[in-house]
């Protein structure tokens, strides 16, 4: 606490890495807010579920977790999932969002060239780079931590982490928050490593080339190249090893159209997938706890909660629809449904569920091309038009054109409790702003 109450006296600010959970709690003593934010995961953070546990208890205290910085461009051992996984936790963490590809040359080169993938970037941020961000940090869901560091299902590969975003609402002379909700499934390529055992073939045709990323391991028995293989966190497909030579050669991204090489001294071991779990979303139980649907006013992020999250479990008061996003930040092919009791989210694919409330007959979906559909500072409030629309207080800049995504009631706002009513659309409303500032988007049935 003696860094903090320095920090405090001077009127400074310090971002905290690699803290011990108490040097955390001992920095919010007194409402002390001079730790901007606290670093959870490991170097690279690649893996997430490394930072389950410390983003929980940071988000507990009010202080925002954050990651280590972010790599846009595949590399070896990450594939494209990761790094859009990476750039979505990063922006809904609250800490800061760190770009660190490499130039293509040296800064005294005049030829060097930013090397970022500018699409992942732009869909954390509006045009003047104001990050867009929830209400609320992206933590695991309390229900499905366990004593495994994932805090994911006992036994499964897959974690599941939700936030949501709080945005005042008006309907004639009553004002509250309307809650917008994410919940997101990341599939967590870790292997139960109990059970786990390479698969072994004999005079191998496939050795490491063209499509495929890989590291060598001298003086490998099999044994050590499978342990090598199921421990490695790049995630390791499979392992091609030399017995001649005693080689091991740990491969990633293998693609089906590597060059191959016929050889009678060579074996292949593929490391298994992580088995499937039957998973089911409730949001009575998992979503809507993690804020007090009875309130008026939202509570602010920096005023710890009392319990885990600052619900207290009730009912929501209006009914729910929700949509997937398969491929994070995009809406292609997007289905909007009327939320059932639960939502099967088996599918081993990564995806992201957003639900969003009925309370006129249009209904806000978010933003397209934004890993934030709903955020504080896009959407300012919202008010039901006489024609039972709305009215919303969007945010932009100068030269920017936001992309709004909606749909509507169709005579339904009844919760059904089933996923069989699919609604129209969703359409889309196309909002250029001529100078910065707010403007009001008036979209009627």
């Amino acid at each position: 606490s003696g860094i903090t109450r320095a920090l405090n006296d001077l009127g400074m600010h310090m971002q905290a890495c690699m803290a011990a959970p108490m040097d955390i709690m001992m920095s919010v003593e007194e409402n002390m807010t001079s730790i901007t934010n606290a670093r959870v995961s490991g170097d690279g953070g690649v893996m997430l579920g490394n930072a389950a546990l410390g983003s929980t208890l940071t988000s507990l205290l009010g202080v925002a977790w954050s990651k280590d910085n972010v790599r846009t461009q595949s590399r070896a051992g990450i594939s494209d999932a990761d790094i859009i996984m990476q750039m979505l936790t990063a922006t809904m963490s609250f800490g800061p969002v760190g770009i660190a590809d490499p130039l293509s040359a040296m800064p005294t080169d005049p030829t060097a060239r930013i090397t970022s993938n500018i699409t992942l970037v732009k869909a954390a941020i509006s045009l003047n780079g104001t990050l867009l961000r929830p209400s609320y940090p992206l933590t695991p869901l309390p229900s499905l931590c366990t004593t495994n560091s994932f805090c994911s299902i006992s036994g499964s590969s897959d974690t599941v982490w939700a936030t949501h975003t709080a945005i005042p609402a008006r309907v004639k002379a009553s004002q509250y928050p309307l809650y917008y909700f994410t919940a997101i499934k990341f599939a967590q390529k870790g292997r139960d490593l109990k059970s786990a055992q390479c698969e072994y073939k004999p005079n191998a045709d496939k050795t490491p080339g063209d499509g495929s990323c890989y590291k060598t391991i001298q003086n490998a028995s099999r044994e050590l190249c499978c342990d090598a293989c199921l421990n490695d966190t790049g995630i390791c497909n499979a392992y091609v090893r030399d017995p001649v030579h005693s080689v091991c050669y740990l491969i990633y991204n293998m693609k089906a159209g590597n060059s191959t090489v016929h050889s009678k001294d060579r074996e292949i071991g593929f490391a298994p997938s992580p088995p499937q779990h039957p998973f089911q979303l409730s949001p009575s139980n998992d979503l809507f706890p993690m804020v007090d649907l009875a309130t008026f006013v939202p509570e602010s992020f920096e005023n710890p909660p009392s319990t885990f999250f600052k619900g207290n479990g009730r009912e929501a008061m209006v009914p729910y629809v929700y949509y997937t996003v398969d491929k994070f930040g995009t809406f292609s092919n997007v289905t909007v449904k009327s939320l059932p009791d639960v939502l099967n989210m088996s599918d081993m694919n990564p995806v992201q569920i957003n639900l969003a409330p009925i309370f006129a007959n249009v209904i806000l979906l978010g933003e397209v091309g934004k890993y934030t559909a709903l955020s504080t500072y896009r959407f300012r409030s919202m008010q039901v038009t006489d024609s039972f629309g709305l009215n919303i207080t969007v945010a932009g800049n100068v030269g920017e054109t936001v992309q709004i995504l909606w749909t509507l009631t169709n005579g339904t706002t009844k919760n059904t409790k089933s996923s069989d009513v699919v609604f129209p659309g969703p359409f889309v409303r196309d909002v250029t702003f001529e100078s910065n500032g707010l403007t009001s988007v008036i979209i009627n049935p």
